[in-house]
């Protein structure tokens, strides 16, 4: 027969020792993935809400990026700059985010 091994408790009794808490475990955040998928986000988002204004929905988000992106437009070339500024601008805040969350943590 199969000898099972022992299952340690969830919860530690009184008289396990406690580790010091310098053994905290810390987690770390990629600020490149986190600006790439910020960056991918907002160009979706931006294309997405291009889309919708070229047929008449979403005009209040329309104005709103028309305030927000200085090439961004319902022409053609006014959308595709529009995301790609979009894009850049979501990579760098995004980079910002978890360079600034490693610092600080």
């Amino acid at each position: 027969m199969k000898k099972i091994k022992s299952i340690t408790p969830l919860i530690p009794s009184s008289t396990e020792k406690k580790l010091p808490v310098y053994f905290k475990a810390s987690t770390r955040i990629n600020p490149y993935a986190l600006g790439y998928s910020l960056g991918i986000l907002s160009e979706l988002f931006t294309l997405v809400i291009s889309i919708l204004g070229k047929f008449g929905y979403a005009l209040s988000w329309v104005e709103f990026y028309k305030g927000m992106l200085i090439m961004y437009s319902l022409k053609i070339t006014g959308i595709i700059l529009g995301t790609a500024e979009s894009a850049l601008c979501g990579l760098i805040f995004g980079f910002l985010l978890g360079w600034l969350y490693n610092k600080l943590s």
